[in-house]
């Protein structure tokens, strides 16, 4: 059996970022966008939207990206019997997104029904212009499954 630790990203890997970003254009729009481009990477390509600056964009994010849709933004097919096959394997499994403070309960809540996930933990990593940028990820422990020491500069 390995112990080998898994680091995966929520947003694309484990959660269906390209679906998130359509509910979330329904909601602030009132249509759901038709694909443009199933091999897109970046749901501006994926779906055929237009770029969006200023009031609109500003529109988007708050009325489409609201706690609700981070909270329900449905699973990957396949991500969470993927999750369990590599527990099973052995494997440690930590699940990190760059998701803002704002939303933390809201994607706490959301990896916690995408099981196996028991905790979801923070990380706060300072660069040295001194902009801090705050990481949560989930494990299948309530253990911290590491801890980082500042090195010296």
């Amino acid at each position: 059996m390995s112990d080998d630790l898994l680091v995966l990203d929520a947003d694309g890997v484990i959660l269906d970022y390209h679906e998130g970003y359509a509910l979330a254009w329904e909601r602030a729009f009132g249509h759901r966008p038709q694909i443009r481009n199933p091999d897109g990477y970046h749901p501006r390509d994926y779906w055929d939207v237009p770029v969006l600056a200023g009031e609109e964009l500003r529109h988007f994010w708050t009325v489409g990206f609201d706690e609700e849709l981070w909270r329900s933004m449905p699973a990957l097919p396949g991500a969470a019997e993927a999750c369990r096959l590599l527990r099973d394997a052995g494997h440690r499994l930590v699940c990190v997104t760059a998701l803002g403070p704002e939303f933390e309960a809201a994607r706490t809540a959301n990896l916690w029904r995408k099981q196996p996930l028991a905790s979801v933990h923070q990380m706060v990593v300072r660069a040295p212009d001194g902009q801090a940028r705050t990481f949560r990820f989930g494990t299948e422990s309530a253990d911290v499954p590491a801890q980082v020491a500042p090195s010296a500069c």
